[in-house]
């Protein structure tokens, strides 16, 4: 297996403003997606909805905010990173039209949360699809937060809640006229790329020191990696 050498995002913004007003969306499909991301919630999503925000609002506190940088895994399969270069392309341009307009409130959440969503689900992607091309991202707590903002912004703007209405007619043209898809289809996306990002099983603590200290064979390896795997599988996401 080989993994290619860790990405860094940039150093944390002293603020992303991430604004919390849209309503509690629920979550009805996959009920795996994401049950197994967090150490201590492993039931939260067990076979129902899953309050959306108030999972990931868990997840950061479990992501220790002010500790290193976080390993992640990331798969390296074509419907994955074709998942995570769409995401990530739509972040950027929703994030560049909230820059010019200077006006939060009609996109939900400020330019520099989108950009920095943006930058984190587009380094997901690759163009090496063989299944040994496994990579790891170095994931700030920062960065992870401001994706699950992101989302329950496209979530209220697909649910037209509140002031979802102008980013929901704008997603709508822009999906359809250049990617020819819908919002439902970039949230749930979108939730597959968060599965692999929030993934925080002791399997991957176990297969990324592995790799650094003896990156020979080893059986301990082996089944981490085979948890890992199992894990993404369970959550939608292709490998």
């Amino acid at each position: 297996m080989h993994v290619a050498p860790a990405r860094r995002l940039h150093p944390a913004p002293q603020h992303h403003g991430a604004n919390r007003r849209s309503a509690r969306p629920r979550v009805d499909r996959q009920g795996a997606l994401l049950g197994v991301v967090a150490d201590g919630v492993p039931d939260l999503v067990a076979h129902g909805g899953v309050d959306v925000l108030r999972f990931g609002q868990m997840l950061r506190m479990s992501s220790r905010r002010n500790g290193p940088d976080r390993p992640v895994f990331l798969p390296a399969g074509f419907a994955s990173s074709t998942d995570a270069r769409l995401v990530g392309e739509v972040l950027d341009t929703v994030g560049a039209a909230a820059a010019v307009a200077l006006d939060e409130t009609r996109y939900l959440v400020p330019a520099l949360t989108w950009q920095i969503a943006a930058e984190v689900v587009g380094d997901c992607a690759t163009t090496d699809y063989r299944p040994e091309n496994m990579r790891v991202l170095l994931l700030p707590a920062y960065a992870l937060d401001a994706v699950w903002v992101c989302h329950s912004a496209l979530v209220q703007a697909a649910d037209s809640c509140g002031d979802g209405a102008h980013l929901a007619s704008l997603l709508s043209d822009y999906l359809d006229g250049v990617h020819n898809t819908d919002l439902r289809s970039l949230i749930d996306a979108l939730e597959r790329v968060l599965a692999v990002l929030s993934l925080d099983l002791p399997a991957v603590r176990t297969l990324v020191s592995h790799l650094a200290l003896n990156p020979g064979p080893s059986t301990d390896a082996q089944a981490a990696l085979a948890d890992v795997l199992a894990a993404w599988r369970r959550a939608g996401v292709a490998c």
